[in-house]
């Protein structure tokens, strides 16, 4: 009846669709931080009401929505609905580099493998921020480290496997693109493909990805899998690709 009610209010606002899942999550977590005496309990599920994206809060009784750019809460305590500004209003987006590209499921199943390093590995969480700028779901899983905005296009399968297994190839793509990097800083391009794609880095991607999954307390099967791999098979990613 409450999710009627605040569609009905929503609908007599201007229309633009609502696409910015990862923007609105990290306005929400914020508002949930910053103001838990509104919204709370924290990390309730993000719903479609038509174009907006919207929580709420039973134990408040209070909705916080995007449209668009635009933010709106509402409740009693608010007299209603009011629209209390934009979401760059609350967070900093130019500090918000990394894109998310895919559908909702993918989008909302990133944030939380990010999240994840962020919590439990944050000094991997800080190379993953600086060399991948944008993580993006497709067909195979592999890293485009070439591109303006390097980008980590990720299959479903390695995506939904668990979050930690995730997590885990994040970190591993993430050492790729540093040494692609920290190569072109130094000696300008073009890059030597064994710099950063030779089966001795594939290795050592692996290992890395071993010790982020260790930190995260991962499956002991998913690590005895990845102890298996020396970077000459046709398997370094559970979707059976290898870079």
């Amino acid at each position: 009846m409450k999710k009627i009610l605040i569609l009905w209010l929503f609908l007599i606002t201007p229309q633009a669709y609502s696409d910015n899942l990862s923007d609105s999550n990290q306005l929400f977590n914020w508002a949930e931080d910053n103001y838990p005496q509104y919204f709370n309990p924290p990390n309730e599920t993000t719903f479609k009401i038509e174009n907006y994206l919207v929580r709420y809060y039973e134990k408040t009784d209070i909705y916080i929505g995007t449209l668009g750019a635009d933010v709106y809460v509402y409740g009693k305590i608010f007299n209603g609905l009011i629209h209390v500004g934009s979401i760059g209003d609350f967070i900093n987006l130019s500090n918000n580099e990394m894109k998310i590209v895919g559908n909702d499921e993918f989008i909302t199943q990133t944030e939380a493998a990010l999240a994840l390093l962020k919590d439990l590995v944050p000094t991997t969480f800080e190379k993953v921020q600086q060399y991948i700028g944008t993580i993006e779901q497709g067909e195979f899983s592999h890293i485009w480290v070439y591109e303006e905005s390097p980008r980590y296009q990720v299959s479903e399968v390695d995506a939904f496997y668990s979050i930690k297994w995730y997590a885990g190839t994040i970190a591993h793509e993430a050492v790729h693109s540093e040494l692609y990097h920290q190569y072109q800083a130094k000696h300008g391009t073009p890059v030597p493909a064994d710099i950063w794609s030779s089966l001795a880095v594939e290795k050592q991607c692996i290992d890395y990805q071993i010790e982020v999954m260790k930190k995260m307390n991962a499956p002991q099967f998913d690590i005895n899998y990845l102890n298996g791999l020396d970077g000459t098979g046709t398997s370094c990613n559970i979707d059976g690709f290898c870079e």
